[in-house]
């Protein structure tokens, strides 16, 4: 029996079953992977999350609104959690991480799942070979007809971050891949007194060629001195930035980003009251774009070529409002590539909701 604040987990009498009890209320817990020892904290950072979610679920009368799935995805397991509204359903299950598990649970479950959601949990494949120089997280979006993509980035505090611009930088971002090109278009963490924040990171790599974009003079004042706010700059205040990237905006030849966010001042020269101000920042360059193969949101850490990537290196970050052409984006065209982090998400009907990315080596 592991037990923990409030927390306690132990066997049941049905096999492949646990039971979690927390504050008094049980949960069970079914076991439909091949490993039988549960990690069992694992699981309670799943439940964690889970009732984060259902706290921002609940009505004027603390009351849920609807049915909550979520689920926590590891490189090994799923963690997936669901309650009912009435409270008539209210369990964990734990999954192998294999595509194969999600979409024909029967095949390899101990025992059938008889559970629609399940068919609605993302694919996860594991990065193939060891990245020698950083640890990273990938949503592939397929939809490559679309034109543009939005979301929404709850950024990380300060100590949830280790990159050092040096041998160690830490990226957020959106973009698309295709036929001989890759765009990463967001924001790259930059070290400023006092807590650090984020920078417009743009860049374009086609046929050996890299762009890095030039900003929109009427759009420039968050670079050099000034930065977007990252959460925990000024108290406790959370801080979300907004990402918009176009493979041709309005048919102009033009990749172009667009962020929008809290900056520490109005003006790129960083003088002034400091404070937090809603501030556009964009950048574009002239690229031919043709065929794309995706959409993707990515949380990179990486190291220059040539450096050791530090250990101890970490990152988080949470997307939501994710869209394509300001359309909702169903969990079928989604797929996650993961080296050394964790993911977990949560959908509302047919489309994802929120996706987190805790990185870690």
């Amino acid at each position: 029996m592991l037990t923990h604040p409030n927390y306690t987990i132990i066997n049941s009498s049905k096999e492949n079953v646990k039971i979690l009890t927390v504050n008094d209320v049980s949960y069970e817990v079914t076991n439909h992977s091949r490993t039988e020892k549960i990690n069992e904290a694992r699981l309670i950072e799943a439940y964690n999350a889970a009732q984060g979610v259902k706290n921002e679920s609940l009505d004027a009368h603390g009351s849920l609104v609807g049915t909550i799935n979520y689920t926590l995805i590891t490189e090994e397991n799923l963690y997936f959690y669901e309650e009912t509204k009435d409270g008539s359903i209210k369990h964990m299950m734990i999954f192998d991480n294999f595509p194969q598990a999600i979409l024909t649970p029967s095949d390899y479950a101990k025992e059938p799942v008889l559970n629609e959601e399940l068919a609605r949990t993302i694919p996860i494949t594991n990065w193939p070979t060891p990245i020698a120089n950083g640890i990273t997280a990938r949503l592939n979006i397929n939809r490559p007809a679309a034109t543009y993509q939005t979301c929404r980035v709850l950024t990380p505090t300060a100590s949830q971050v280790t990159a050092n611009n040096t041998t160690s930088y830490n990226y957020i971002y959106g973009g698309f891949s295709g036929s001989g090109i890759e765009s990463d278009l967001g924001l790259q963490w930059t070290i400023k007194s006092p807590t650090g924040g984020w920078n417009h990171w743009f860049l374009v790599h086609k046929s050996g060629s890299y762009y890095y974009g030039t900003f929109d003079p009427s759009y420039n004042a968050v670079q050099a001195s000034n930065y977007f706010l990252t959460s925990g700059s000024i108290g406790s205040n959370k801080y979300t930035i907004n990402l918009t990237a176009y493979r041709d905006f309005n048919y102009t030849g033009k990749v172009r980003s667009k962020v929008e966010g809290y900056a520490r001042y109005t003006n790129s020269a960083g003088t002034g009251t400091p404070g937090a101000y809603w501030l556009i920042s964009v950048k574009e360059a002239a690229v031919t774009v043709g065929t794309l193969n995706k959409w993707k949101l990515v949380q990179d850490l990486t190291s220059p070529s040539g450096t050791t990537f530090p250990s101890g290196s970490k990152g988080w970050c949470e997307f939501s409002e994710m869209t394509t052409n300001n359309n909702p984006i169903d969990m079928a065209y989604l797929s996650i590539d993961i080296y050394k982090g964790t993911v977990i998400y949560s959908y509302m009907g047919a489309n994802i909701d929120k996706l987190a990315f805790t990185m870690a080596n």
